[in-house]
């Protein structure tokens, strides 16, 4: 099974001059396309991808929640609110920093993240934030 943008296989029916759309159609179309591009097996993400996926877009929601504040805090003149929103910081910044524990222990587990992750820090200008993340959606 491949999974492939819809956008290839339409093209290959107006490479055809087809314009009207059946079923009949659609099957010969994707036969043609499946027949002379031959795209790559769909590999599903294996469990520990799919946890350091997890971990990683939690991190990256922290990263988030963090900035927000951070505009909150700049935003407001209001001593209530400022201290508020410092003692929240405070917190997002120790959630932050706690979860990089936990992805740091999962690659330590796992070679073979651990492995891309590695080539992916060869490559010049990718940082290891950005070779997780990398190795964790793909």
């Amino acid at each position: 099974m491949s999974v492939v943008n819809p956008a290839r296989i339409t093209g290959v029916a107006q490479s055809q001059l087809q314009r009207n759309q059946t079923d009949q159609q659609d099957s010969l179309v994707s036969a043609i396309f499946y027949s002379r591009q031959r795209p790559e097996t769909w590999v599903p993400p294996t469990p520990a991808q799919r946890h350091l996926r997890a971990l990683t877009r939690q991190r990256d929601d922290r990263i988030q929640a963090r900035s927000q504040h951070q505009h909150r805090l700049r935003a407001t003149s209001d001593l209530v609110i400022r201290a508020s929103l410092a003692a929240v910081l405070t917190t997002r910044e120790t959630q932050l920093t706690a979860i990089d524990e936990p992805i740091q222990a999962h690659l330590a587990a796992h070679t073979e993240l651990q492995t891309s992750v590695q080539l992916l820090t060869a490559i010049v200008r990718i940082g290891t934030v950005t070779a997780i993340q990398l190795a964790a959606e793909f």
